[in-house]
């Protein structure tokens, strides 16, 4: 179902052998920020139990930001999964001055600024 809103989902596996190890999948979220930025929203991420906590999953998010251009959100569905983005950088709505998008209808959202998008990228692309 995820896929029918092709060319714009971005689905990037991680995998050594044939054997997948994890993977990503961001979409459009179909509303501008209030700046004009798009919004791309993080929807699922997954890395075998077995080789969590190895950097994988902050690997493929950071594939996934090269991808994108905007503001990223996500919905962390466990407190492991909160963590684990506020150490990426993404901020609670109310850590905004003024927040760029209204999520007042989307609780527990959490978002990646343009400048901690950039910034993780640009130390990615000279790791």
């Amino acid at each position: 179902m995820w896929l029918r809103r092709f060319p714009r989902p971005i689905l990037i596996i991680a995998s050594k052998k044939n054997k997948i190890l994890g993977w990503v999948y961001v979409e459009e979220w179909g509303n501008t920020s209030s700046d004009g930025s798009t919004i791309h929203v993080l929807r699922a991420i997954e890395v075998l139990p077995g080789l969590r906590n190895r950097k994988i999953g902050f690997k493929l998010v950071l594939l996934a930001l090269k991808e994108i251009t905007g503001y990223m959100i996500t919905k962390p569905l466990t407190e492991e999964a909160e963590v684990f983005f506020k150490k990426i950088g993404f901020m609670e709505p109310g850590e905004f001055r003024k927040p760029p998008l209204d999520l007042s209808k989307h609780p527990k959202y959490l978002i990646l600024p343009i400048y901690k998008r950039d910034m993780l990228v640009k130390d990615f692309e000279h790791a």
